[in-house]
């Protein structure tokens, strides 16, 4: 049976969240613990996912950007076959782990095997776009780029993004701390902290350590990786993007060694990282998660492939 198979990875921003939007750099890694898979196939124009089961012309509001997608793909490809969509993901929405930018990348590369033409990143990213921009509007492009990405990215905004190797031991985990993240009312008081108090030298400090991460994680120094991103949460903490959720999860994960635990994207809520050097410390902080916070935990070990 004539097949087309996409798969791409969630997304989590290491460092750098709120100093990109001021023309900073943020680094973002491809986090291969949480996934999501698109298949397609010969049918009726069926899409089934977790969210939605239906046929894609009745698909509702909070999938227009997917349905419209399909509706772009056909029309700009000239293939207008009956499809079978069923979308599979452990990638919860909402949460800074680019599950819109994924599901649109996941669906671009099935879409293009199911009927055999060639893809390159520059037209997967045309795609991925037009999808993210119907989803969010004004996308900065981080999230269609690390979600299709094996590698991890330093990005700035109005520069080509830049791939780079993690060469770092240890494990990455990554706690849904419960609560939707509001970005759009960060993005909002940290501009206001900037332009009438003491939020500039918080971003400068942040601009600061995501240099510094760069070049202890390319020498595999996890410890000091550890360090700059505690150092990060603590100007977070100072902006007013944290949450109380995410401070007791920052709290237990610390308590129980991690090396460095850190809130990741635009904050008051999604999702906790924290970095740790071996497996059994990172079980140990996975169970206090899923015990104390009733959290989605996800994990990723830091190879050096990447």
């Amino acid at each position: 049976m004539k097949k087309g198979v996409g798969v791409c990875n969630a997304k989590v921003i290491l460092m750098g969240e709120h100093s990109v939007v001021y023309g900073h750099m943020a680094i973002a890694l491809p986090f291969k613990g949480a996934q999501i898979k698109v298949i397609i196939t010969s049918g009726n124009d069926e899409f089934t996912s977790q969210l939605y089961s239906g046929s894609i012309a009745n698909m509702p509001d909070e999938s227009s950007h997917i349905q419209q997608l399909i509706f772009y793909l056909r029309k700009k490809l000239n293939q207008n076959e009956k499809l079978s969509i069923q979308v599979t993901s452990n990638i919860l929405p909402s949460r800074g782990m680019g599950s819109s930018a994924a599901i649109a990348n996941a669906l671009i590369r099935a879409f293009f095997e199911y009927h055999e033409l060639p893809l390159d990143d520059e037209i997967l990213f045309h795609f991925s776009m037009y999808a993210e921009k119907i989803a969010h509007g004004t996308p900065s492009g981080i999230d269609s780029l690390a979600t299709a990405s094996q590698y991890p990215i330093i990005f700035k905004k109005n520069q080509p993004p830049e791939y780079i190797r993690m060469n770092l031991p240890g494990y990455l985990i990554v706690g849904d701390c419960g609560i939707e993240g509001s970005t759009l009312e960060a993005v909002r008081d940290v501009r206001n902290l900037v332009e009438f108090a003491d939020g500039k030298q918080h971003i400068d400090q942040l601009a600061l350590l995501s240099h510094q991460f760069i070049e202890v994680m390319t020498k595999s120094d996890i410890y000091r990786c550890g360090y700059l991103m505690n150092q990060a949460q603590y100007h977070l903490e100072k902006l007013t993007v944290s949450h109380s959720s995410i401070d007791r999860m920052i709290q237990l994960a610390m308590d129980s060694g991690a090396l460095g635990t850190k809130l990741t994207g635009g904050g008051r809520g999604g999702c906790v990282i924290s970095l740790v050097d071996d497996l059994s410390t990172a079980e140990v902080i996975i169970k206090k998660w899923e015990e104390t916070m009733s959290s989605s935990v996800w994990l990723m070990k830091l190879d050096e492939e990447m």
